[in-house]
């Protein structure tokens, strides 16, 4: 009984290192994209969207995240939350906006190049991005510890 055990613990480790191994290259698949006919609208009548988002009132003080990292703690500046800043003219950073209809006909061709995301001083940079649907997204990490990114 105890061999078949052994056995079974012997095969048990067998299987998750070859798992491993096959899990850590540095290389990444390329990435395949769908066929597509591109079909793009007529530029002549084409326009550009400019403007600013402003928040209207007094602007809550960013609030300081809490620290679990010992590097992150070390950094020498407190993590801030993302969640709404606003300079000194109450213009707003991290807002996404796009055009929701009108574009419906037309195609474009899909963007290949990846889209990066960084740990940088512990938050993401970019924190707020648009990303094409199909393009790649890769995550970097600039800082000196590892992250759990859930």
């Amino acid at each position: 009984m105890h061999t078949a055990n052994t056995h079974q613990c012997l095969m048990a480790i067998t299987v998750l290192l070859l798992c491993f191994n096959s899990g850590c290259s540095d290389e990444s698949p390329e990435p395949t994209f769908p066929k597509q006919t591109v079909r793009l609208p007529d530029t002549t009548h084409a326009g550009t969207i400019m403007g600013r988002c402003i928040f209207d009132g007094k602007a809550p003080a960013r609030r300081q995240l809490p620290v679990q990292d010992a590097w992150c703690g070390s950094v020498g500046k407190p993590v801030l939350s993302e969640d709404l800043i606003v300079d000194a003219k109450g213009g707003l950073a991290g807002v996404f906006v796009f055009i929701s209809k009108g574009l419906e006909s037309y195609t474009f061709p899909l963007e290949t190049s990846p889209f990066i995301i960084d740990q940088k001083n512990c938050s993401f940079v970019p924190h707020v991005a648009g990303v094409r649907t199909h393009q790649p997204v890769h995550f970097t990490n600039s800082d000196g510890t590892v992250h759990n990114v859930n």
